[in-house]
């Protein structure tokens, strides 16, 4: 288990189960690279941070699953040059916490988001605003979401009127998902249950 403490200076791949544990800040430098085909249990409140340095910035590519049981982010603290980045080939849910958890830098999609308890935000104190590749403004254009009993909050102002065919949207019970309200146009999926 990972209570604390920085993880730098290369590429680290997991394919078995990985807990970040308690209130303390992991970190992943600026020159670490984890690749993860396994699960990551990320429980407490503690925040996941990525680093840049001005040549390089931490990335974390999830073709498994990770899961975030509480309230913790996942946060760029610190440096600048390129922004650091999450592909979601695999599953990120938030499973649990009724609070806000927040990811601030650049999250790229093509897998599933999940969030089926309290808030997911893509906002933050990051060095500049998160970005989303799916998501230029006007559209959804891939990834799947699924909210349930919960709220999905994207950066900014934008709204999507058009969901584009390879985005798929489920929203359970009293889900919440702003950013897509003023939809006119489906040609993905979009259920509602």
């Amino acid at each position: 288990q990972w209570t604390g403490g920085t993880f730098d200076g290369g590429t680290f791949t997991t394919s078995g189960r990985i807990n970040l544990v308690g209130p303390g800040t992991k970190t992943l430098g600026a020159t670490a690279r984890i690749i993860n085909g396994g699960t990551w249990d990320h429980v407490g409140t503690g925040t996941l941070a990525f680093i840049a340095n001005g040549t390089s910035a931490a990335e974390f590519l999830n073709t498994g699953f990770y899961q975030i049981g509480d309230d913790g982010d996942l946060d760029w603290t610190s440096g600048s040059g390129p922004v650091p980045l999450w592909k979601n080939i695999g599953t990120l849910t938030k499973t649990g916490g009724a609070g806000v958890t927040t990811f601030d830098f650049t999250f790229d999609n093509p897998g599933t988001l999940a969030v089926n308890s309290g808030t997911f935000s893509f906002a933050g104190s990051a060095p500049s605003a998160p970005s989303i590749p799916q998501f230029p403004g006007g559209s959804l254009t891939g990834g799947t979401w699924t909210v349930s009993n919960a709220v999905l909050d994207f950066p900014g102002d934008n709204v999507a009127s058009t969901l584009e065919a390879g985005a798929s949207v489920t929203l359970v019970g009293t889900a919440s998902f702003g950013q897509i309200a003023d939809l006119s146009t489906i040609r993905g999926s979009f259920t509602l249950t």
